[in-house]
């Protein structure tokens, strides 16, 4: 399960959905932008230590 979010998550089309989402309730772009940051450095240091299925 933890894997179906993590590729979902890796899709350009689900931070489209959610940057949207978020405009549509009110929060500040700047803060959208510093969250897709945030979220990306976490899923990049995943790519570095989840090993990978053989």
């Amino acid at each position: 399960m933890l894997q179906k979010l993590v590729s979902r998550l890796q899709e350009p089309s689900t931070w489209a959905g959610l940057s949207a989402l978020a405009m549509l309730f009110g929060v500040p772009s700047s803060t959208v932008d510093l969250s897709a940051k945030a979220a990306g450095a976490i899923l990049a240091l995943g790519a570095v230590f989840i090993p990978e299925k053989k």
